[in-house]
């Protein structure tokens, strides 16, 4: 989808450009320059057909950074790849029957050898073998390190050297570490001008289905990933947006790694790498709510009240772990949500030791008494709708839905935040191990 945006300046960008486009028999009044930063495609220029022929994409003082450019009609048809880098005053004549298959060319050899390249792969080249040429004979080339990215691949064969006798479940492992630490390894980050070209940098496969998704190794894996771009400032910041947004999905391991961003990436709480300052200060006040339900925060004790008006508080719970249960009677999830979960405490309350604190953030009192009686819920009940609480938990615990449900221990430090109430057993029996060792 063409994205009408400002093109961003790169650090490589030259002032002036002068690129005529001559194509016999044009049907087109206009075409346009389409340029791309990330995975966005940007508006560049536009050029008015003269002589029912040439159009004159000029500025003498406007940066056009380097890249691979596509020049467009109306209809979003692609008449041809521009590479900028080295030149950027130069001519192109074709005719719209030979589009794609003979140009000449004056000005510009880094485009004869784009357009080269584009004949022989056309003519099924090896794509393989052709990049490996382009990359040999001019390695720090754009054309070389852009065909590079987009088609050199792993060699997954490379994972299991010196596997043969591992265990199955640290081959497993140590397969997945492997390919992560060279998933990567034929991009440059730390050019920018790949940063305009049409690359698609996949990094939800990475991070989602590559990685494993557990907080302390995505951290490690963002900042492995980060250092590939060097001194690079704007590679640096582009990226670290793109993983600003990837995260920022209310998950545990998203707040983690948010938080992780916040305090690596923003040095004395300056988070340049945002396209403005407003944003900056979103962000902050985002990480600061986000930081109060890590692992291991501790959380202010409690107090509501019950159905008889009595307060009931968190710190009188004798047991070693609390369920905290954020929940509505008016809300179907919930609704379906909370007799398994009560369900389980009558089964393994005692096994691990805990309590449920359920507190109903509605106002309907009758409705919430009607529920806990016929579902015969003789945990921690407590709700909004009987009085004020010490402080407001709904805001606290960031629950926008509900139901919401942290796990605490006994001296009110989190172990979990909103996760699927099927790994309740899990994050018990994993305290429980600990505890035991």
């Amino acid at each position: 989808m063409l994205v009408l945006l400002f093109l961003l300046t790169s650090l490589r960008a030259q002032e002036g450009y002068d690129i005529t486009i001559t194509i016999e028999n044009v049907p087109d009044k206009m075409l346009y320059l389409v340029g791309f930063y990330g995975d966005d495609a940007v508006m560049f220029d536009s050029a008015k057909v003269k002589h029912k022929r040439d159009f004159y994409f000029k500025s003498t003082k406007r940066m056009m950074p380097s890249g691979i450019y596509w020049l467009f009609n109306k209809n979003r048809d692609v008449y041809m790849e521009l590479l900028v880098d080295k030149d950027r005053h130069f001519t192109i004549k074709t005719t719209m029957d030979q589009l794609w298959t003979q140009r000449e060319m004056h000005g510009s050899d880094e485009n004869a050898d784009f357009f080269v390249y584009q004949l022989r792969a056309a003519h099924g080249g090896d794509e393989q073998d052709l990049v490996a040429e382009y990359v040999d004979r001019s390695p720090e080339s754009l054309l070389a390190k852009y065909l590079k990215a987009k088609y050199f691949t792993i060699d997954i064969d490379n994972a299991y050297v010196g596997m043969e006798s591992a265990s199955p479940d640290d081959s497993v492992a140590r397969q997945y570490a492997w390919l992560a630490d060279h998933y990567f390894d034929d991009i440059d980050f730390s050019d920018a001008r790949l940063l305009h070209t049409p690359l698609h940098i996949d990094l939800y496969e990475y991070f989602r289905h590559i990685v494993i998704a557990h907080p302390d190794t995505l951290k490690y894996r963002i900042d492995k990933f980060l250092a590939r771009t060097g001194s690079c400032e704007e590679t640096r910041h582009y990226y670290l947006r793109r993983l600003y947004q990837l995260f920022n999905d209310d998950t545990p391991e998203g707040n983690a790694v948010l938080v992780h961003l916040y305090d690596t990436y923003c040095p004395n709480g300056e988070c340049s790498w945002f396209e403005s300052p407003a944003q900056a200060r979103v962000f902050k006040r985002m990480v600061d709510r986000k930081r109060r339900l890590l692992p291991g925060a501790s959380v202010p004790p409690l107090e509501a009240y019950d159905s008889d008006g009595n307060i009931l508080k968190t710190k009188d719970i004798s047991s070693d772990y609390i369920v905290l249960w954020l929940w509505d009677p008016d809300c179907d999830d919930c609704v379906e949500q909370t007799p398994k979960l009560y369900d389980f405490y009558k089964k393994n309350r005692d096994l691990y030791n805990f309590e449920v604190y359920a507190i109903s953030i509605t106002e309907d009192v009758d409705r919430w008494r009607a529920f806990i009686e016929s579902n015969h819920l003789d945990w921690q009940n407590v709700s909004f709708g009987k009085g004020e609480p010490n402080y407001d938990f709904a805001d606290y615990f960031d629950v926008l839905t509900t139901p919401g449900i942290f796990l605490i221990r006994k001296d009110h430090t989190i172990v979990a935040s909103q996760f699927p109430l099927e790994e309740l057993q899990d994050h018990l029996f994993y305290e429980m191990y600990k505890s035991e060792k």
